[in-house]
């Protein structure tokens, strides 16, 4: 194991810390299927006692989310940057708002990814201009241990 990287065993602690013992919740939005299946199937892998759900674009995400939050569950998101309907950037200002608008204090994981991820300076501006500092790349999130380290940033930053 490299030094620094994140172990099963601490993304779990962290999760349960996070969710305060209720089950984690994961919602992988992505407009290719393969895609999102390839994730799911890895975050149930990785995070064995949780749920995890799917979403194909932005707009259907938002719905999503909003159902979650009216059940008390707060969702860790795992989210493309292209997509048709409603983009990544655009769905996470439109929860933004929608959130702004909530009593109490959401703080929602969110985990921006792209591919390309972090190489791709044009996607990356983007996502920073509506206030998501790290992007992803979705040809590494099959690696179980880059997955288990963008979560664990993902819940850090949601601390804040």
């Amino acid at each position: 194991m490299a030094k620094g990287e994140v172990t099963q065993a601490d993304l779990i602690a962290a999760l349960r810390e996070f969710y305060a013992g209720r089950t984690p919740y994961f919602l992988v939005v992505d407009d290719h299927d393969i895609v999102r299946k390839s994730i799911v199937e890895i975050l149930e892998g990785i995070c064995i006692d949780s749920i995890v759900g799917e979403a194909k674009d932005g707009n259907i995400a938002l719905d999503k989310v909003k159902a979650l939050l009216s059940d008390g569950i707060i969702p860790t998101v795992l989210c493309d940057t292209s997509m048709s309907n409603c983009d990544g950037p655009e769905f996470y200002k439109n929860l933004v708002a929608y959130l702004s608008q909530k009593d109490g204090d959401y703080r929602i994981p969110f985990l921006a990814m792209s591919l390309g991820g972090e190489k791709n300076s044009a996607k990356t501006h983007v996502w920073k201009k509506v206030g998501i500092n790290h992007l992803y790349s979705k040809e590494n999130l099959g690696n179980e241990a880059y997955l288990r380290n963008a979560l664990m940033t993902s819940l850090r930053e949601a601390k804040k």
